[in-house]
């Protein structure tokens, strides 16, 4: 069972909800070397019994929601799953301002109905 779990905004640090005291620093964390962490927006680092998993999408402003994403983060939730050493898990994100802004808009252009364009946004 996945355990409640924050991170510091200020410091990276990974915090018990229950307890607000540190349980790992960032600088002992361990990167997974998974096919799940290879890919180019989902990076994971091992902390303990927690996993933290930092959504950055390289050359883009912002983190936004497309297929690749959608795909690269079903796969890494299905291998998390499935692992017992994990107790927890932290999403976070890469960029400095913001989580995800939202669907990413050049992909709901490429639909070619409005059938094609709500089956993207679910």
């Amino acid at each position: 069972m996945l355990s409640r779990f924050a991170i510091s905004a200020g410091r990276r640090t990974l915090l018990s909800s229950s307890a607000w005291r540190p349980l790992v620093s960032s600088a002992v964390a361990q990167p997974l070397s998974t096919s799940a962490s290879a890919s180019q927006s989902v990076k994971l680092e091992k902390q303990g019994e927690i996993t933290v998993i930092k959504i950055d999408i390289p050359n883009a402003k912002e983190n936004t929601l497309n297929a690749d994403l959608t795909r690269e983060m079903t796969a890494v939730m299905d291998k998390l799953e499935s692992d017992d050493s994990v107790k927890g898990i932290v999403v976070m994100s890469g960029k400095p301002n913001s989580f995800v802004a939202g669907a990413d808009i050049n992909m709901l252009k490429a639909a070619k109905s409005a059938e094609e364009a709500e089956a993207l946004a679910r």
